[in-house]
């Protein structure tokens, strides 16, 4: 599943449902400047994904913590997978 949310990521709480067959696994973009936009920092971010118990991880699937996805950030690297936590424990 593909959304794009152009900031609005922290909306996306209401979709999360409770049955590990409901937690899709998840490409998102998160562009810098839209980030800024919007106010959402990279803590905003991981705090939402540890709500929601997701993992970020890269496209080639290398798990990303907050300075790796800052370093990606400063690259032109926009395009992340969001996985489930159990998926991937």
């Amino acid at each position: 599943m593909k959304m794009d949310c152009e900031g609005a990521e922290r909306r996306l709480s209401a979709a999360h449902g409770n049955d590990p067959q409901d937690r899709p696994l998840l490409l998102v973009e998160f562009y810098k400047k839209n980030r800024e936009v919007f106010h959402v920092t990279t803590q905003d971010i991981f705090s939402f994904l540890a709500d929601m118990q997701y993992s970020l991880y890269s496209l080639d699937f290398e798990r990303l913590d907050a300075a790796a996805f800052d370093a990606c950030q400063e690259t032109t690297e926009d395009s992340y997978l969001l996985l489930p936590d159990d998926l991937c424990s």
